[in-house]
């Protein structure tokens, strides 16, 4: 988990109309995914209105 926080992903993003975003990712293990994807998004003028995930690194099944 520890490589995860520090190796940014340095998201780039294509220009769309929306103003609203809904981010979805299939697991969060530390959240820096979702949190840089967030920013990139906010830097272009988007709002993050909802983060979703399909599960957790933690969950134990």
């Amino acid at each position: 988990m520890e490589e995860r926080l520090i190796n940014p992903r340095n998201f780039n993003t294509l220009p769309f109309k929306e103003d609203e975003v809904i981010l979805v990712d299939d697991i969060v293990t530390t959240g820096s995914t979702l949190t840089e994807a967030a920013e990139a998004l906010h830097i272009q003028g988007k709002k993050v209105i909802l983060c979703l995930t399909l599960t957790d690194a933690e969950n134990k099944f």
